[in-house]
């Protein structure tokens, strides 16, 4: 949601460089996507497969490129599988599951987990749009700083809030939101 937001272009703007953006010459939201929906894939089938994969603190610079933001999928497999220390699936295998899985028509938003989205963006803004040190673009300043950044008026142009100003008039008397949001 707050990567959806122009919550994100105000971070990017902020922390990343206006003549690498412009060199990128990639929309850098849809690159983030791309990106992430390989792993929001692998996790997928990790769950629907019940293969109990473990993505909790892979290293994301292990299989994507920091200057392209470009992800190997076959390095992808590789990280996780050592993680979760699956060493007897086949690394093919999984590719093909990704590529079978990639076919079908998904909301990247739906597949794609917000916390990797950041970790990409964090890649990114030290060496394709942008120069910063790690540390100061690592994941949880980069998630606070969105936070900072959303203002309440975009949470009322989500589907979230629709969805949720309904659910409170179907079930008076309770409310789930203030009456007094504001509105655009």
């Amino acid at each position: 949601m707050l990567i959806k937001s122009p919550a994100f272009n105000k971070v990017v703007t902020e922390l990343g460089s206006e003549q690498k953006i412009l060199q990128f010459n990639r929309d850098v939201k849809l690159v983030l996507l791309e990106t992430g929906m390989s792993v929001g894939y692998l996790l997928w089938i990790s769950q629907c497969e019940q293969l109990n994969l473990t993505f909790d603190g892979i290293t994301f610079s292990s299989f994507i490129d920091e200057q392209t933001l470009q992800i190997d999928e076959l390095k992808l497999i590789r990280v996780v599988k050592n993680k979760s220390q699956a060493f007897s699936l086949k690394d093919e295998d999984l590719k093909q599951r990704l590529i079978s899985q990639k076919s079908d028509c998904h909301d990247p938003w739906q597949i794609c987990c917000g916390h990797d989205l950041v970790e990409i963006l964090s890649l990114g803004l030290r060496k394709a749009i942008g120069s910063n040190k790690a540390a100061d673009v690592e994941p949880n300043s980069l998630e606070r700083n969105l936070r900072l950044a959303y203002e309440e008026v975009y949470f009322c142009e989500t589907q979230l809030y629709l969805d949720i100003r309904i659910w409170e008039r179907n079930n008076q008397p309770f409310k789930v939101l203030r009456s007094n949001i504001q509105l655009l």
